[in-house]
């Protein structure tokens, strides 16, 4: 059973919220990879051949050590799906459409995107907690 939740937003509005599904999550992180290899072909192979050389081995370290804050977990995946996927409903007097980041200013959109990650994705304490326990 998807957890479910609701999350408080700017003009008193409540927005309903519930779990993704594994499925949902994997096709949200795709979407995001996705984005950053498009990215990268935009900026073309002289840029990233660069960005490549100039990948030191504390530059490396850096981006793992950020890798594994749990803050690093909102970064995985693509917000525009999550909301799609997560917000359920809302008590706004408009109608909710299909495309719930549209209708969401960007720091309300960023403040249900996290409560939908953090319902839906657990954090490493937990998930240890889970392989412990199986």
């Amino acid at each position: 059973m998807l957890k479910t939740g609701q999350v408080a937003i700017s003009n008193d509005v409540t927005v309903d919220i519930r779990m993704l599904s594994g499925k949902s999550l994997r096709k949200a992180a795709q979407a995001r990879a996705s984005e950053a290899a498009h990215n990268a072909k935009d900026w073309g192979g002289e840029l990233v051949q660069i960005f490549s050389k100039a990948d030191t081995p504390e530059i490396k370290a850096e981006r793992e050590r950020k890798a594994a804050l749990p803050e690093a977990r909102y970064d995985r995946y693509d917000r525009g799906l999550v909301l799609a996927q997560g917000v359920t409903g809302w008590s706004a007097a408009d109608k909710l459409g299909q495309d719930p980041e549209d209708q969401l200013s960007d720091s309300d959109a960023e403040k249900v995107y996290r409560a939908i990650v953090d319902l839906s994705v657990p954090t490493v304490a937990e998930a240890e907690a889970a392989l412990k326990n199986a």
